[in-house]
């Protein structure tokens, strides 16, 4: 029978492998630098510089910090930043952690399986609550509120769009159309935006105008306006027909045509010249702080 031996055999221990913060903190000390100084040139806490000489890497976040700030501390110091980084790759603190393995499908029951659905779900009911109510004018339609079209009458006169009530005519008797035109309406007409006058410039009041059957045949004279300077001009004749009623730039001629006497309101009468009929009119005697208000017609000028 043969006798075995077995060998006892010391396991090797293993070679302690120094970091790269002994050469850092040696080249620091020989440089006559303080931590706070190659901090304040490194742009770190202090609190990091003594972790890299002391290889205490758990205060960096990620590994790409701990090199990254090794070859800055390197350079400040002129050493080759390429063994230090070795030193510090041999210590194994940049190995990545391993990865864990996730499951891609959910288990049935859980929370995470049903709740998108849910959540696509109520997103569509309020999607379907939002057009039912924009189609409705803004409320849910109900069943009870569904009626029958209304039923016309073909032998009733149609409503005419912008006619009073009053016009219309129940039954559509002899009367023709149905319809009382308004004197008030003018469809073919636009209203064109009136003048607004300057602030503090009084108008000139309505003039009532005679009536037709005793006023005899209107006589029409002519009033011509040269603006010299910027002015606003308001001119009624005797009608009270408003002739002219806008502010007038400096250069500006206007040639009215009307029934005399006409009511004159000059906003600035030493810039405005005017001729009644072809003669010169001199308003100066009626200005009161450079605004003038007179009558002017075949018997001359008087105020009002």
């Amino acid at each position: 029978m043969t006798e075995s031996t077995v060998e006892n055999v010391k396991p090797r221990e293993p070679v302690a492998t120094i970091g790269p913060g002994a050469r850092l903190r040696e080249a620091r000390e020989a440089r006559k630098l303080t931590v706070e100084a190659a901090a304040t040139q490194l742009r770190i806490d202090p609190a990091l510089v003594l972790a890299l000489e002391e290889d205490d890497y758990d205060k960096f976040a990620a590994p790409i910090f701990i090199t990254g700030n090794i070859r800055a501390y390197a350079r400040l110091l002129d050493l080759a930043p390429e063994p230090l980084l070795e030193a510090y790759h041999g210590l194994g603190h940049d190995v990545p952690p391993a990865l864990k393995q996730v499951n891609r499908y959910p288990r049935l029951g859980s929370s995470t399986s049903w709740a998108p659905g849910v959540i696509v779900l109520l997103l569509v009911v309020v999607a379907i609550m939002v057009f039912l109510g924009w189609q409705s004018g803004g409320r849910l339609p109900s069943f009870s509120q569904v009626q029958e079209p209304p039923v016309h009458d073909q032998n009733k006169t149609p409503p005419v769009p912008g006619a009073p009530e009053s016009a219309l005519l129940q039954g559509g008797g002899e009367t023709g159309s149905g319809v009382i035109p308004s004197e008030d309406v003018d469809l073919g007409r636009e209203e064109e935006p009136a003048a607004v006058p300057p602030p503090g410039l009084p108008t000139l009041p309505p003039v009532e105008s005679p009536s037709a059957a005793t006023s005899a045949p209107a006589v029409r004279a002519t009033l011509s306006l040269k603006i010299d300077q910027a002015s606003w001009v308001e001119v009624r004749d005797t009608t009270g027909r408003r002739l002219l009623y806008d502010l007038l730039d400096s250069g500006a001629m206007k040639t009215l045509e009307g029934v005399p006497p006409f009511d004159v309101l000059l906003g600035f009468a030493p810039g405005v010249t005017l001729e009644f009929n072809g003669k010169p009119v001199d308003q100066r005697l009626y200005a009161r702080q450079d605004t003038a208000r007179f009558r002017l017609g075949e018997n001359g000028i008087s105020s009002l």
